[in-house]
């Protein structure tokens, strides 16, 4: 798989677990993708049209019919029902699924506690099809009491003086470091001036 380290290298798991949990099946292929699948079909219109895909000449609509509209290798493989993928194969050529990064949006004065900022992905593509994030979805989906596995990760912002003024500015979900640093300031007693600015792409959502 196309991943540094395979996530179940060390312990077996069930087909379904792991193309649910550890293969990016949701994922948007690559035009690579659309040539393998050429050599495993014996459907002459679906060897023709995966074939164009492949193609130079096929650029533009690949670009049309799979990265705007986001279309993922599930779909894929649906829109080409003659295709018999080997599972070795579709591991091959599926990537794992990558870790999603999220900035700590909460001052550490309590560090059994933190919150994060998200904003979750949903929107209709240019045909109107709906999608959604895979990571961000499954967020929206949690309870009180779920157990999540996450890890740390050191950030890579310098924090201003405690006695400087501070202007912040979040765009979308980036306000979550600064929404940190200005508690973090209030928490501190900083007398300087915070001023937090935060607006989104939508002028009617800011």
């Amino acid at each position: 798989m196309e991943c540094d380290k395979m996530p179940f290298a060390d312990y077996w798991c069930r087909l379904f677990d792991l193309i649910k949990y550890h293969v990016d099946i949701q994922g948007v292929p690559r035009r690579y993708f659309f040539e393998v699948l050429y050599y495993h079909t014996t459907n002459e219109e679906e060897r023709e049209r995966l074939e164009y895909f492949a193609s130079d000449e096929g650029v533009q609509d690949l670009n049309t019919y799979c990265q705007k509209e986001r279309r993922s290798y599930i779909e894929v493989l649906e829109d080409f029902p003659n295709v018999k993928l080997p599972l070795e194969r579709l591991l091959d050529v599926v990537p794992c699924i990558r870790p999603r990064l999220f900035s700590i949006s909460s001052a550490p004065t309590n560090p059994a506690l933190l919150s994060i900022t998200v904003g979750i992905v949903s929107y209709l593509t240019p045909w109107q099809r709906p999608r959604t994030g895979l990571c961000t979805t499954w967020v929206a989906g949690l309870s009180s009491g779920d157990r999540v596995h996450v890890t740390l990760q050191q950030g890579l912002a310098s924090p201003p003086h405690q006695n400087s003024p501070a202007v912040l500015i979040g765009p979308g979900t980036g306000v979550a470091p600064c929404r940190a640093l200005a508690l973090q300031r209030a928490v501190d007693g900083s007398a300087a001036e915070t001023v937090l600015l935060v607006g989104f792409r939508s002028r009617s959502k800011d």
